[in-house]
């Protein structure tokens, strides 16, 4: 293979890996929330999941839906829910 191929495919890993990073989210979340953040109220909500579910811990195949998944810090939910954003001011409001 060409070496400047190469470069190319992992310079677009390495800046794609370091964007899902700086989104603090997921990956759809990144694609379509490009100039946008969590509202504060989102946020709390969203530290609240991560605290007390780490993340996941789903048991919807006990007794559907579980409280891990219906929860409104669950970031797949908040990716669905456009009042979970608010768009990125630059430079002052």
């Amino acid at each position: 293979m060409d070496a400047g191929f190469n470069e190319q495919i992992a310079r677009y890993v390495r800046e794609s890996l370091l964007s899902w990073l700086a989104s603090d989210g997921t990956t759809s979340e990144y694609t379509f929330r490009i100039g946008m953040v969590l509202t504060p109220e989102a946020k709390a909500n969203r530290e609240e999941f991560m605290r007390e579910y780490d993340g996941g811990n789903c048991s919807c195949h006990l007794s559907p839906p579980c409280f891990s998944c219906t929860h409104p810090g669950n970031p797949r939910n908040q990716e669905e829910d456009d009042d979970c954003w608010m768009p990125v001011l630059k430079g002052g409001a």
